[in-house]
């Protein structure tokens, strides 16, 4: 990368589920070290091997080679956590710590379904990830991540989503969700894998978790809180090569926005 690029303004990224953990991962490693990451009380991630969010649940998470740490709401903390060489992970739901870091640039990259706390004027660049961004309005870029449908089997639902190498599962109503079993293990098909309050949900097909939703999580229907696949060679423990074109994308747009600024 040109050397005038400054690296070490703040950079805010909204979320630290799978997505925003390849972005941050990209960002890092181009040298953009400066990197505070927003997230729930329980997060909604249930790709958890390649996602920050778990360091809200541990001292580290490694994602990729580059480290996250979990940080309290406070700008002298999250300066020595760069310069101990960390992403900054904070639990901050509604983004407060914007106040204290002044980023110059903000990336939302929740893939909401509706946007009502990212605005144009929150940063002097403003990326959103995701369709319900509006370029002009919540955003001055917006990047929708590309989703494979021709490989939806038809014989989907509401609540399963069948596809070539993997299946994934829905709430079907909203409660608090629960696992009865842990990413990696094998079951077998109509085996019951998780309860959202009393009601389990059972896995469509023998496979594996590849993915799932932490214990005591509160879902509303549709939420999505687990992925099975049929066999480890389609694991996700490392960043998925769907988020590449995501990663360049954001990566691209920081550096024209220092390099015009």
């Amino acid at each position: 990368m040109n050397s005038k690029f400054p690296k070490e303004i703040p950079i805010l990224i909204k979320g630290a589920g799978e997505m925003a953990s390849a972005i941050a991962v990209h960002l890092y490693k181009a040298g953009y070290i400066h990197i505070c990451m927003t997230e729930l009380h329980r997060p909604l991630a249930i790709s958890r091997q390649a996602c920050f969010s778990e360091a809200l649940f541990k001292p580290v998470k490694t994602v990729n080679g580059v480290r996250a740490r979990s940080v309290s709401q406070s700008r002298p903390i999250i300066s020595s956590t760069w310069i101990s060489g960390y992403i900054a992970i904070v639990e901050d739901p509604t983004a407060d710590i914007i106040d204290q870091i002044a980023p110059e640039i903000i990336i939302d990259a929740r893939n909401l379904k509706s946007v009502d706390d990212t605005s144009i004027n929150d940063a002097a660049l403003v990326i959103g990830c995701g369709d319900a961004f509006k370029e002009g309005i919540h955003c001055h870029h917006r990047i929708a991540p590309a989703e494979k449908t021709s490989s939806i089997d038809k014989s989907s639902t509401d609540s399963v989503t069948k596809m070539k190498d993997k299946v994934l599962l829905w709430a079907e109503k909203d409660g608090t969700f629960n696992s009865l079993k842990k990413i990696g293990d094998t079951v077998k098909k109509n085996e019951a894998i998780a309860l959202i309050d009393d009601t389990e949900i059972h896995s469509p097909i023998k496979g594996i978790i590849n993915s799932i939703l932490r214990n005591k999580t509160s879902v509303t229907k549709g939420t999505r809180v687990a992925e099975l696949i049929k066999n480890e060679t389609n694991s996700s423990y490392t960043i998925r090569p769907r988020w590449i074109p995501v990663t360049e994308d954001v990566l691209k747009t920081v550096e024209d926005f220092i390099l015009n600024r």
